[in-house]
C-alpha cells in the first residue's frame, strides 16, 4: 500500500535542500563578484592617480594659482630627480654622506654619491613609503624657494600666507601626483575684497615606483644568489694573467704582482658588467661572437611582471675602490709551489699554484626609462657592495638602519669647480640635416642644474655645436632647448671624453581660433564666447608628437606643429560650458609641409548640440567621428 502522505513529505524535503543548496550558490557567486570589484577598484587605483576636483576660482585669480602650481611643479621634479639619483634618498643620509666608502662617487663632492643598499652587512634600501615621506619633506620645505613673497603680482594683490605648506605624494604606476595644502589669502589692492586659495595639485609622468620595484628585485636577487660575485669569480678563474689555481711542468717558479692582479681584476669588472643582460627588460641583445658572455650573461631574476620600457646598465669603474686580499703572498708577490720529484724522478719539475681571493667592490645600478608619449625619461641609480671572502661570495643582511640628513653644496660650485671630461656637442635638424646653433645647452646632475651655454659656429662654420668640459657625473641628463624645436633630453657620463650630435625636431608656432557649427544648421559659423572654452588634442599618427592647447588662448601661447615634413594628425576638439560638454570634432588632418609653411592661423571647426540629454550626450560623442562629416577638417588660414 503506498502511503501519499510519506511520499509527499520527502518531496518537500528534497525542495528545501535544493533550495539552500541554491541560496549557498548564490552566496557564493555575489562573494566573487565583490571581491572581483574590489580587485578591479584597486587595479586601477594603482595604475593612475586620480585627482580631487579643483577650487573654482574667478579669472583673476588663476595667474597666482597657476604660479603656485608651476612652484610645485619645479619643487616637486626637484625632489624625483634627487630620489632617482640618490638611490630613492632625497638628503643622503650622514651615515653614507660621511663615510667615504658607503656610496660611489659621481663627482668631487660628498653629496654626489650614489649610496650603496648594501654595505658591511646593513640593509640600506629605502622603502616607498620612505621615499614618498621625503618627497612630502622637500617640497614643504622648498616650496617657498619657488615662490618668494609673490613679488610678481605686488601691482595687484597683497597676498599672505595663512599657515604652513603640507604635501601629500602619491606614487603610481604611471606618474606620481603632488597635492598640497597651502592657505594664502589675496586682498585686492584698492579694493575691500579678499580671496583665499588653499589646495594645489600636479602630476610628474615619471615611472618611479616602476624603476624601484626593478631596483628592489635586483637587489633582492643579488642578496639571495650573489650573482655578480660569481661572474667576478668566473672571471678570475678564466683569465690567463690572474693565478688561480693550475700547474705547470716547468724548474723555474711562476711569479705575479699584486697591483698588476688587482688592475686586471678591475679593468675586467669594468669591461663584462656592463654585458650583463636582465631578462624582462629592454636590452640589446648580446652578439654571437661574444659567446661566453651570450651564454652567461643573461639573469632571469623572478620578475612578477616585465618591464619592456626599463633599461638595467651594470656598471664598476676603475677608478672606484677594490679591496683585495690574495693568499698565499710574498708580499707583493705571488709564488708558485715547486713539486720536484725524488731519485730517478729527479729530472722532473713542476709548479702548482691555488690562490684565494678576497674582494670588496661596488657595483652600480643604473635603471633608466627612456619614456614615451605619456611619461618623461628617468633614471634611478643605486649601489651595493660585492664581497668575497675566500673565493666564495658572502652576503649578510641587517635591518634597514636609521638616517640623519645634512647640507648640500651649491650648485655654482659643483658646475664650475668640477671639470671632468671634454664633450662636444653637434646640433642638427632632424628633418632637414641642417646645422642649428643657438641651442641652450643644460646639464643636470643630482640636484645640479648647470648652464652650459648655447651652440655656435665651430671650424669657421663646418658645423654647430660646442665643445667644453662638462661637470663630473654619471648619467646626468642632458637637456637642449631652442625656440622652434622641440626639447630633447638624454642621459650623458662625463667621466670620459664624448662627441653626441643631438637631432632637434623642428615646429612651427600658430595663432588658432574655434568656429562652432550648429548640428542641425551647419551653415552658419559662431565664434567660442561666455563661459564657454574648448579643449584641442592633436596626436601625429606615428605616434612622434602630441600637443595640447586650449582656447581661449588667454596666455597667448602658439599651438605647435612638426615642421620640414608633411604630417597626419588625429585631431579631437572639445566645446564645454558651465554645464558640462556641447559639442566636438575627431577626425584626420593631412598637413603638408608646403601648405603650412605660409600660413600662421589654423582654424577648428566643431559640431555643437546643446539640447541632448545624457543618453542622446553618449551617443553623439560616440558616433562623433561619423558627425564630424558635416563641419569642415581644420583649416590653415
Amino acid at each position: 500500500m503506498v502511503k501519499k502522505g510519506r511520499h509527499h513529505k520527502i518531496d518537500i524535503s528534497l525542495l528545501r535542500s535544493n533550495d539552500r543548496k541554491a541560496q549557498v550558490t548564490a552566496f557564493i557567486v555575489i562573494g566573487l563578484i565583490f571581491l572581483f570589484a574590489i580587485g578591479l577598484f584597486l587595479y586601477i587605483r594603482e595604475q593612475v592617480t586620480v585627482f580631487e576636483p579643483e577650487q573654482v576660482l574667478p579669472p583673476e585669480l588663476q595667474p597666482v594659482k597657476r604660479y603656485v602650481d608651476e612652484c610645485l611643479q619645479q619643487t616637486a621634479r626637484e625632489a624625483v630627480l634627487l630620489a632617482g639619483a640618490n638611490g630613492g634618498f632625497i638628503d643622503i643620509p650622514d651615515e653614507i654622506l660621511l663615510d667615504p666608502f658607503a656610496g660611489i662617487m659621481a663627482g668631487p663632492f660628498e653629496s654626489a654619491k650614489v649610496p650603496l643598499w648594501y654595505f658591511e652587512g646593513d640593509n640600506r634600501k629605502p622603502s616607498l613609503d620612505y621615499i614618498q615621506y621625503e618627497m612630502q619633506s622637500y617640497i614643504e620645505e622648498h616650496i617657498n624657494d619657488c615662490l618668494g613673497d609673490f613679488e610678481a603680482f605686488s601691482g595687484q594683490f597683497e597676498i599672505s600666507r595663512l599657515d604652513l605648506p603640507e604635501a601629500e605624494v602619491t606614487l603610481a604606476e604611471k606618474d606620481i601626483a603632488i597635492t598640497m595644502t597651502l592657505p594664502i589669502r589675496l586682498e585686492s589692492l584698492g579694493a575691500p575684497e579678499s580671496s583665499v586659495i588653499d589646495r594645489y595639485s600636479v602630476k610628474i609622468p615619471v615611472r618611479l615606483k616602476k624603476a624601484y620595484e626593478l631596483a628592489s628585485a635586483l637587489m633582492n636577487y643579488e642578496n639571495e644568489h650573489l650573482f655578480i660575485e660569481d661572474v667576478a669569480l668566473d672571471l678570475i678563474a678564466m683569465d690567463p694573467e690572474i693565478p688561480y689555481t693550475d700547474f705547470e711542468f716547468r724548474c723555474q717558479p711562476r711569479i705575479w704582482y699584486v697591483q698588476d692582479v688587482h688592475d686586471r681584476i678591475q679593468t675586467l669588472l669594468a669591461v663584462n658588467l656592463p654585458w650583463l643582460r636582465i631578462n624582462g627588460t629592454d636590452f640589446v641583445p648580446i652578439p654571437g661572437e661574444f659567446g661566453y658572455a651570450k651564454n652567461h650573461y643573461y639573469y632571469s631574476i623572478g620578475l612578477e611582471e616585465p618591464y619592456p620600457y626599463l633599461k638595467v646598465a651594470f656598471t664598476y669603474d676603475p677608478s672606484w675602490d677594490l679591496d683585495m686580499y690574495v693568499r698565499p703572498n710574498d708580499g707583493a708577490v705571488l709564488r708558485s709551489d715547486s713539486q720536484q720529484g725524488s731519485d730517478i724522478l729527479r729530472w722532473f719539475c713542476m709548479h702548482t699554484w691555488h690562490f684565494t681571493y678576497d674582494l670588496v667592490f661596488p657595483v652600480m645600478v643604473t635603471i633608466v626609462d627612456e619614456g614615451d608619449l605619456d611619461t618623461e625619461p628617468f633614471a634611478f641609480s643605486f649601489g651595493f657592495e660585492a664581497r668575497i671572502d675566500h673565493n666564495r661570495g658572502v652576503r649578510e643582511v641587517y635591518p634597514l638602519s636609521a638616517f640623519e640628513f645634512t647640507d648640500q653644496p651649491q650648485a655654482a660650485a659643483f658646475c664650475n669647480e668640477n671639470p671632468a671630461g671634454m664633450v662636444t656637442i653637434y646640433t642638427v635638424n632632424n628633418e632637414t640635416r641642417e646645422d642649428v646653433v643657438g641651442v641652450n645647452i643644460t646639464y643636470t646632475c643630482l640636484r645640479y642644474a648647470c648652464e652650459m651655454g648655447e651652440t655656435e659656429w665651430l671650424s669657421y662654420g663646418a658645423a654647430a655645436g660646442m665643445s667644453k668640459q662638462f661637470p663630473l657625473c654619471i648619467n646626468g641628463l642632458l637637456r637642449a632647448t631652442k625656440e622652434g624645436f622641440m626639447d630633447y633630453e638624454t642621459f650623458l657620463s662625463t667621466d670620459f671624453d664624448r662627441s653626441l650630435t643631438i637631432p632637434l625636431t623642428p615646429l612651427k608656432a600658430l595663432d588658432y581660433d574655434v568656429i562652432k557649427m550648429d548640428r542641425d544648421n551647419p551653415t552658419f559659423p559662431r565664434t567660442v564666447s561666455g563661459e564657454e572654452s574648448a579643449l584641442i588634442m592633436l596626436r601625429a599618427k606615428d605616434d612622434t608628437y602630441r600637443q595640447t592647447a586650449y582656447y581661449p588662448n588667454e596666455f597667448d601661447e602658439p599651438l605647435y606643429l612638426l615642421a620640414d615634413r608633411d604630417v597626419t594628425y588625429d585631431v579631437d576638439v572639445y566645446i564645454m560650458d558651465a554645464d558640462g560638454m556641447t559639442g566636438g570634432y575627431k577626425g584626420e588632418w593631412a598637413v603638408a609641409w608646403d601648405d603650412l609653411y605660409y600660413h600662421n592661423t589654423v582654424r577648428f571647426f566643431v559640431v555643437e548640440d546643446t539640447d541632448m540629454d545624457e543618453d542622446e550626450m553618449f551617443e553623439f560623442f560616440s558616433d562623433l567621428e561619423t558627425i564630424s562629416g558635416l563641419v569642415t577638417p581644420p583649416q590653415l588660414i
